[in-house]
């Protein structure tokens, strides 16, 4: 059904139930139309509708000339909303005439709908409002990632840092190519305080492994460089509790709104060209336009909130041995796109860190006690892996000690060695798992015990620490259903027995005893 029909039908229904004496609320609930509409049709008589539908049939769309760059995009980034295109449109032809923001909704609508070109719509995340807290006191930080496109089909992975003041709702945001560093934050927030032009009372951080390696029940353990930076800027500090963002709705929507306005659909050039851009859509969009919650411009608002804020004072200068690296769950780093690698037993979750320091052509790896871990020569190119074998070794633990403690647990050691040796060939992966399970399981159980299960296992072959376990339990449960060895027991003779009555003669009483007893 055409809008054409759609229009001459609604308005000879509104005449037609005007005429049955209906009022003016009474059809605007039956039509499903505002009461300003329906009085318009009501005082326009047929003659003025017909007019009315010629000229809006061959009116001319303010936005036509720019159909062909809002199908692109949209076919480019199907699930992109109005206002991402408006900003894309002042963006790319800067001479386009001022429009309503209603004005590009309605034209993208009608784009969708006439090249069929539906939206993605996901579902509104929902957050509970708080009050408004005063100017200067808080800003909130998070983190986040987005892939994408590049030139010839390619996809890149970006990282960026975003700061929102959370009175006025002025916002920043830098990126990098890398994935989130202590150092990259330390850099950020000291732009993002240049940028404000002082600093906030107290920022609003998640629990990141970068900036906290533990809650501790309210006693916050930081990093040992972000402890440092803050001693200096001296801000107070706010982690949100784990799996809470609604904590920190303020900066969560202000990722969301980087990756749905900024990021989504657009071409990655270098990161210079997006930091430059990021800043350019700051000033044109993200702080120039009215916000939804608080019902003002950003940008305004921020030159009132600058004055509570704590002057900036100028860039802190970073230390050689603030130039760390994380460590990856495969022992290696990655520096100027190649791998070193580094001690097995140097990873220990997420979050560690090392410290690389460029010395001519060699790098040198300390781990944060300052401990010299590595030192490669520096590789050429890209794409390479520089190893030292000596680092695929566990020299963490001492196995061969470790054999030799659990040996000597046993009353026939060299015995006990050849079979711990055995396990050792057969299970090189898993000996040190091996070796504790039969040093807890000898702990726990009697020596000869042990033994006879070794002699057991060692004479049938069974060389595993699960099986010698299993051997070991057996002898337990056997001795403790052990019959009564009769020999220890005495046995008592039947009284019926009459060989045992002869052996002796019960004790008589004299009867002249009772009689003296009666006189």
């Amino acid at each position: 059904m055409t809008t054409q029909f759609k229009r001459q039908t609604m308005y000879h229904k509104i005449k037609e139930l005007f005429g049955k004496k209906y009022k003016v609320t009474q059809i605007s609930r039956e039509v499903g139309k505002d009461p300003k509409t329906v009085r318009k049709y009501l005082n326009m008589s047929e003659e003025a509708f017909d007019q009315m539908l010629k000229h809006l049939q061959y009116r001319q769309k303010k936005l036509k000339p720019y159909e062909p760059f809002i199908k692109e995009r949209i076919e480019l980034c199907p699930d992109c909303s109005s206002a991402q295109i408006d900003d894309w449109l002042r963006e790319n032809h800067a001479d386009m005439a001022k429009v309503a923001p209603k004005t590009v909704f309605n034209f993208v609508s009608y784009v969708r709908k006439r090249y069929n070109l539906p939206k993605i719509i996901e579902s509104p995340r929902q957050y509970q409002q708080v009050e408004q807290l005063p100017y200067g006191q808080q800003a909130q930080v998070d983190f986040g990632q987005f892939i994408m496109r590049a030139d010839e089909g390619k996809r890149r992975k970006v990282y960026f840092m975003t700061m929102v003041l959370s009175r006025s709702r002025h916002k920043y945001v830098r990126f990098n190519l890398n994935p989130i560093t202590t150092r990259f934050v330390v850099e950020s927030m000291d732009l993002g305080f240049a940028f404000y032009e002082g600093i906030t009372e107290e920022v609003v951080f998640d629990q990141d492994c970068t900036l906290l390696r533990d809650e501790n029940h309210g006693d916050l353990l930081l990093t040992e460089e972000f402890s440092r930076y803050v001693q200096q800027r001296k801000f107070k500090l706010h982690f949100c509790r784990k799996a809470d963002p609604e904590s920190k709705g303020k900066i969560e929507n202000v990722v969301k709104y980087v990756k749905q306005c900024f990021l989504r659909g657009r071409l990655f050039n270098t990161l210079e060209v997006l930091n430059e851009q990021s800043l350019g859509w700051l000033e044109r969009t993200g702080n120039a336009k009215e916000h939804s919650s608080i019902r003002r411009i950003p940008c305004q608002e921020w030159l009132i909130e600058k004055a509570f804020l704590t002057p900036f004072t100028g860039f802190i200068p970073l230390t050689e041995s603030e130039n760390t690296y994380h460590v990856r769950k495969d022992n290696v780093i990655s520096f100027k796109g190649n791998m070193y690698d580094i001690p097995i037993g140097t990873y220990q979750g997420p979050g560690t860190r090392v410290v690389v320091k460029v010395k001519e052509r060699s790098l040198e790896i300390y781990n944060e006690s300052s401990q010299l871990l590595a030192n490669h020569a520096i590789a050429l190119g890209k794409g390479r892996t520089v190893r030292n074998t000596n680092h695929q070794r566990d020299t963490s633990h001492k196995v061969q000690h470790l054999i030799e403690e659990v040996g000597a647990l046993f009353t026939n050691q060299s015995l006990a060695t050849i079979f711990l040796e055995h396990i050792r060939k057969e299970k090189p992966r898993y000996v040190r798992d091996q070796m504790m399970l039969i040093k807890k399981e000898i702990v726990a159980s009697d020596t000869t015990l042990a033994l006879k299960a070794l002699e057991y296992c060692q004479k049938n072959r069974l060389y595993s620490a699960t099986e010698f376990c299993d051997v070991l339990r057996s002898y337990k449960q056997t001795k403790a259903i052990q019959p009564v060895d009769l020999a220890d027991v005495k046995i008592l003779m039947p009284l019926g027995d009459s060989s045992f009555m002869m052996q002796y003669e019960p004790q008589m009483s004299n009867i002249n005893d009772y009689q003296t007893l009666i006189q």
